[in-house]
């Protein structure tokens, strides 16, 4: 079976070498590389004309949607690998998915985080870690019911049958879920593959970090509602009505118990109820205590530490995420 690896990039200059390298350590000549320029203003085009096999130039900017889907257009394969330009594949990704795909069944595959960040920052590890220990630890099903595009596998006719990513979701969010999703309630089945661990070499900032995760939960807060109201991903009676998360409900409770939980003692703190307050922080640090005992056992308790805190700041972040995307969809806007 033919692979096509199809890497979308935009000012990828810093990341996209050692990304397209890794791809054909792994894969060799027999995987087709495609790699979507994406009005880069970095050495972008440059490193995938000396890297890919096709360089795709986009004639104007798409956003990760549109360039996936170009290059979608571009590759040859039977099975479409799509690939971040900040990730390096193991070097057996390509034998671990010839091996998957060869049985009938399996109509897409997804990789994980491996958690080995590259960079030694507060930040940047805990995004990785908690990517890592999300994909490990928390998801117990490996039939998945959403996807993530960083590493994601999918065979082309099934691609096609969807109709590709929704190129309305033109900022990197939640165009994946939506993809893993539509794939799911039409039946199709999403195979989590912990072999393919990927590592992830991208930098957060603190403030970059919680940005991101503003704009992500305003993004996914946004999917659900638009997807409820328009019965797009209407579903069997056994499978939820929509999935921004390749987790279930079940695997989520403690986070989204969290979610709650912290806002309650910020509020409790600013009405002087300290005992409330002190409550809320402390059961929220036990329902996250097996992240955090993840986090001390892999990198040791000062890295726990600061996980923590961060975490405590990044939560509050997604509740202004989600206020935030509850009422920009109530004025109107849906993607």
């Amino acid at each position: 079976m033919g692979f096509s690896a199809i890497v979308p990039a935009h000012n990828s200059a810093s990341t996209l070498a050692v990304c397209l390298r890794a791809i054909r350590a792994a894969g060799g000549a027999a995987i087709e590389i495609v790699v979507v320029d994406d009005c880069s203003s970095d050495d972008s085009a440059r490193v995938a004309q000396a890297l890919s096999d096709v360089t795709v130039p986009a004639a104007a900017r798409l956003g990760a949607s549109g360039a996936r889907n170009l290059g979608a257009r571009h590759a040859g394969g039977e099975i479409l690998v799509f690939i971040d330009a900040d990730v390096v594949a193991p070097l057996h990704a390509f034998s671990v998915l010839e091996e998957l795909f060869a049985e009938s069944d399996v109509q897409a595959v997804q990789g994980v985080y491996d958690g080995k960040c590259p960079f030694t920052n507060v930040a940047s590890q805990y995004k990785d870690l908690y990517y890592h220990y999300a994909w490990t630890q928390r998801v117990k099903n490996r039939r998945l019911v959403s996807a993530a595009s960083f590493f994601f596998a999918i065979r082309r006719e099934v691609f096609e049958a969807l109709g590709g990513f929704d190129e309305r979701i033109r900022v990197p969010t939640v165009e994946d879920a939506d993809l893993g999703s539509r794939l799911v309630h039409r039946g199709g089945t999403i195979l989590l593959e912990p072999r393919l661990a990927v590592t992830h070499h991208r930098h957060y900032g603190v403030r970059e970090l919680l940005r991101y995760d503003i704009r992500l939960a305003a993004a996914k807060t946004r999917f659900i509602l638009r997807s409820r109201g328009t019965g797009a991903h209407e579903a069997a009676a056994s499978r939820p009505a929509v999935a921004v998360s390749t987790a279930r409900a079940s695997e989520m409770w403690s986070w989204v118990a969290v979610l709650g939980l912290l806002p309650l003692g910020l509020f409790a703190a600013a009405g002087g109820a300290w005992a409330l307050a002190i409550g809320a922080v402390v059961l929220s640090a036990v329902l996250q205590g097996s992240f955090f005992r993840f986090v001390s056992r892999s990198k040791g308790v000062p890295v726990a530490a600061g996980c923590a805190a961060l975490m405590f700041a990044d939560v509050l972040a997604i509740d202004a995420g989600i206020v935030a995307g509850a009422l920009s969809f109530a004025a109107g806007r849906r993607y």
